[in-house]
């Protein structure tokens, strides 16, 4: 954009306005204290929509803790650069590891996926000799992202014994 955005400016107008139901932000960049720009407020404005705003659920989970920064290593098995917190988000929204970051359900939640951001990042960063942990805020109460429970259905396939032909299972 070629300029800084102001998340808080932003986040308040989402909340105030009340387009959505739902506001999720997830951001992936530094926090430190280096001022390059001034941050700038939303381009638009809209009346604050007194009995909307207050239903409004939102969820910001961002990379770094206010004047930390952030890393993007590159990934020894991949060679691509990636922020740690882009690869524990989308590790965490798949499930996690051994389904830490979902409920006894199968679901991805905004408290699941904050506390599994919350343990994972600093560990995941460690292994690569840094130190990282993110900053999740919000009014959620029952955001669900995903549902990772998958339940595969049994499938039995008698095949009479005087059967001579080829057998072929197609998925799709």
């Amino acid at each position: 954009l070629s300029m800084n955005i102001g998340l808080g400016a932003y986040r308040q107008f989402l909340r105030e306005a009340a387009p959505f139901d739902e506001v999720v932000i997830f951001l992936d960049c530094c926090r430190d204290l280096e001022q390059r720009a001034n941050a700038q407020p939303p381009l638009y404005s809209a009346k604050v929509w007194e009995e909307r705003a207050a239903i409004v659920q939102d969820f910001v989970a961002l990379a770094s803790r206010f004047t930390k920064k952030a890393f993007e290593p590159t990934a020894p098995e991949t060679g691509e650069k990636r922020g740690l917190f882009t690869a524990v988000l989308l590790e965490g929204l798949r499930g996690g590891i051994n389904g830490q970051a979902a409920d006894n359900k199968g679901n991805v939640t905004a408290h699941t996926i904050r506390e599994y951001l919350n343990r994972r990042l600093p560990e995941y960063a460690a292994q690569f000799k840094r130190s990282q942990s993110p900053d999740v805020d919000g009014n959620y109460t029952d955001l669900v992202f995903c549902n990772v429970a998958h339940t595969w259905p049994t499938l039995m396939v008698e095949v009479p014994s005087t059967w001579t032909g080829a057998i072929a299972l197609l998925d799709n």
